[in-house]
C-alpha cells in the first residue's frame, strides 16, 4: 500500500485564509458581545474562540469550513479520522507556527514544504496529515481492510 502524503498547495493556503478570516470574525464577535469583561479576560476569550474554531471542527469533523470548501481533510498518518489528541496538538502548535504577531504562517509553510509527508509541526506532533479528499479515497481504495475500519469509524463510504 502506498504511503499517504499530505498536501502543501494553493488549495491548502486558500483553506487557511478562509479559516483564519472566519475564526477572526467569530472571535471578535464573541469578545465584543461579552459585556463586563476587562481587557485581559476579553483577550483570553478572543484567543480561546479563535483556537476553538480549529480544534472543535478538526476533532468533530476532521476538517474546517475552509478545508471543506477546498476538498481537504485532516487525517491520521494511516488515513483514519483526526483524533481529539491530533486536533489538540494541531491547535496548540498553531500558536507558534501560524501566529500573525510572530512570523505569520511562514514556520508552518516552511516545515510542511521540507518534510517528506508535507506535515507542519502540528501534524508531526499530532500524527496527522492534511490531504485532498480524492487522495484519501484512492488511499483507502488501495487497502480494503483499512477502508472497512475507517468507514465504520468516520461514517464515510
Amino acid at each position: 500500500m502506498a504511503e499517504l502524503i499530505g498536501r502543501v498547495s494553493k488549495e491548502r493556503l486558500i483553506a487557511a485564509g478562509i479559516d483564519n478570516l472566519l475564526a477572526a470574525i467569530l472571535s471578535i464577535l464573541v469578545a465584543a458581545k461579552s459585556p463586563g469583561l476587562n481587557s485581559p479576560l476579553r483577550y483570553f476569550v478572543l484567543c480561546s474562540v479563535y483556537l476553538g474554531y480549529f480544534f472543535v471542527q478538526e476533532w468533530l469533523w476532521s476538517r474546517t469550513v475552509g478545508k471543506k470548501a477546498m476538498k481537504m481533510i485532516v487525517v491520521s498518518v494511516n488515513g483514519a479520522r483526526c483524533s481529539m489528541q491530533g486536533a489538540l496538538m494541531r491547535t496548540v502548535t498553531r500558536v507558534l507556527e501560524a501566529n500573525m504577531f510572530l512570523f505569520g504562517a511562514i514556520p508552518a509553510i516552511a516545515v510542511a514544504m521540507l518534510t517528506r509527508r508535507k506535515q507542519r509541526i502540528g501534524d508531526l506532533v499530532g500524527g496527522t496529515l492534511v490531504v485532498n479528499e480524492a487522495d484519501l479515497q484512492q488511499h483507502r481504495a488501495s487497502a480494503p481492510e483499512l477502508n472497512m475500519t475507517l468507514t465504520e469509524e468516520d461514517g464515510s463510504a
